[in-house]
């Protein structure tokens, strides 16, 4: 991935594409598994997948509703939603970093007792649920 951003931090030059996605989205996702099943706690796993997790949910479950078929491009990602109500490309991905390394942080406390992880997933769900929310404010 990080071969990827010196070719995309200005004007984005070179796309990893959907089989790129695939791949790096299913040894994240291998990853995980093997992490949980060597007892890594499943807050420390699924937290920092969580934004992104949550937006394809959302998406693909919006477009369903509305009888759109979800496997056809579109546009209506949150990241694609605020770059068209003006959010530059590095602005948003900014903002889905500091995001993501807050999740990330938050996940690497959950573990250490059961009140930690309950306002770890809380904290959790507040980011995530503004980041759904946020191309509606912006």
């Amino acid at each position: 991935c990080l071969g990827f951003a010196p070719f995309n931090a200005g004007k984005a030059r070179v796309f990893l594409g959907d089989v790129g996605s695939y791949l790096i989205g299913s040894l994240l996702a291998l990853a995980s598994v093997v992490a949980v099943s060597n007892g890594v706690p499943i807050a420390v796993v699924v937290l920092p997948y969580s934004l992104y997790v949550t937006d394809v949910a959302f998406t693909l479950a919006r477009r369903a509703r509305r009888g759109e078929r979800i496997w056809s491009s579109h546009r209506e990602h949150v990241y694609q939603l605020l770059t068209q109500q003006g959010f530059s490309h590095q602005r948003a991905t900014r903002l889905i970093a500091v995001l993501m390394i807050g999740l990330a942080g938050l996940a690497q406390a959950a573990p250490t007792n059961a009140a930690t992880t309950g306002a770890a997933i809380a904290v959790s769900s507040v980011i995530v649920v503004g980041y759904l929310r946020l191309p509606s404010y912006s």
